[in-house]
């Protein structure tokens, strides 16, 4: 039973295991963080503010174009959902269409508003949080068992079976959970690499 439950956590962390980038170089097209020292014109809508830092934070899925010198150059996705009616001839009747449109926006940034640069690096499942959380109340669930009469009773015969299921169940929902990771690029960095790549 235990070798069961062994087997089943190493699979659960291997598929749900952290997905990480090789190469910490900033390359064209990876995906970024910027952070402002100011709310800049014409990005209102692509930023949100970080109160405890003082700092407003892209919130879109952004891309690195490229950096020249003293500007920063990056490509901002963004999309709209619509909903329309329109006719359907088979059905012979209205129905309601949904339709998505993606929008690409390029944006350059001024060196001196840039506060810092994160790059995403990959993203790490839960399984080891929902495994521990999972066994502890699958343990809590199985040493206080219902007994016919509807009295709590303690009975430590069911405290394997309430972890085994524990662990498993937290171990399934932390393996469908991802959270991203994200790594600060210094700003040097920044300059030296658009210099090399020259």
């Amino acid at each position: 039973m235990s070798r069961l439950i062994l087997n089943t956590l190493v699979m659960l962390y291997l598929f749900g295991s952290t997905h990480v980038v090789k190469s910490q170089d900033l390359q064209k097209g990876q995906q970024v963080r910027v952070y402002l020292n100011k709310q800049l014109p014409g990005l209102e809508d692509l930023v949100k503010k970080v109160p405890e830092r003082n700092l407003w934070r892209t919130k879109s899925k952004i891309q690195f174009q490229s950096y020249d010198g003293d500007t920063l150059r990056i490509a901002v996705y963004t999309s709209t959902e619509n909903t329309h009616r329109a006719w359907d001839p088979a059905l012979l009747k209205w129905k309601l269409v949904h339709t998505e449109s993606k929008f690409q926006q390029n944006a350059a940034i001024h060196r001196d508003f840039v506060d810092r640069l994160e790059i995403k690096t990959g993203s790490k499942s839960l399984v080891l949080p929902g495994v521990l959380i999972g066994g502890m109340v699958g343990i809590a669930t199985g040493a206080m068992f219902v007994t016919d009469e509807g009295d709590w009773d303690f009975s430590p015969v069911y405290v394997p079976f309430g972890a085994a299921i524990g662990f498993i169940a937290g171990g399934v929902i932390g393996a469908s959970m991802h959270t991203e990771k994200w790594q600060e690029i210094p700003l040097q960095q920044l300059q030296s690499d658009s210099m090399s790549s020259r």
